[in-house]
């Protein structure tokens, strides 16, 4: 439960053979949860002992329904879907660390649900590290694109505060991965474009000091 009334599915999943590393990771995906299958990500840090948990955030997979639906839902509530998918990570993310044997929590997100990953490390001091595999570098690419992106990772007025790299810039000084960022076409950008991309978030990891962690 991350909220009162509000159930999100989750698996759970540990190695039977390797030794507990009391590190743990909170599995997010555009798509669902049960994509952790096929992940090879999932695979190494399994066996290197850490805990995998998989969520279905509101809206995706297990608990899918309509756009419209979730949308309009929404609305009637006053809350983005986004936040409220944001807000189902941030308590998973919390509920973890409280697990016994667990020492560290980090955040991975797959696809547009990197985006997730990245706001839960800039917001959740119970995550401490954060790795976003293929998400939007900027907003910008679906706005000005027609390729498809989720209807949820859109939310109001953000962008007229951050856009994507102000937003790995909050993850400072924790460790932080964004790779595969997709520009026009949700093609993955060349390393030099992806780099100034993210040269904001550059910048203010080097004034902490922990420019080797982006």
């Amino acid at each position: 439960w991350t909220e009162p009334g509000m159930e999100v599915p989750a698996l759970l999943v540990r190695s039977q053979t390797a030794a507990p590393s009391g590190k743990a990771v909170v599995f997010l995906d555009e798509k669902d949860k049960a994509t952790l299958a096929d992940s090879a990500v999932v695979t190494n840090l399994l066996q290197a002992g850490t805990l995998v948990c998989a969520v279905d955030p509101r809206g995706l997979g297990e608990v899918h329904c309509h756009d419209n639906h979730l949308a309009s839902d929404a609305i009637h509530l006053g809350r983005p879907l986004f936040a409220q998918q944001l807000w189902d990570v941030m308590q998973t993310a919390k509920r973890v660390t409280k697990l016994d044997g667990i020492t560290e929590v980090a955040c991975y997100g797959r696809g547009a649900a990197g985006l997730l990953a990245l706001f839960a490390g800039a917001l959740s001091d119970d995550v401490a590290r954060v790795a976003a595999d293929g998400c939007l570098a900027s907003y910008r690419y679906a706005l000005e694109d027609s390729q498809p992106q989720p209807l949820w990772v859109f939310v109001p007025n953000l962008l007229k505060v951050a856009d994507v790299p102000q937003i790995a810039a909050l993850c400072a000084p924790k460790s932080t991965l964004v790779c595969n960022a997709v520009g026009f076409g949700g093609k993955a950008l060349a390393r030099r474009a992806a780099a100034e991309q993210m040269a904001f978030a550059k910048v203010i990891f080097e004034l902490h000091d922990a420019s080797s962690n982006l």
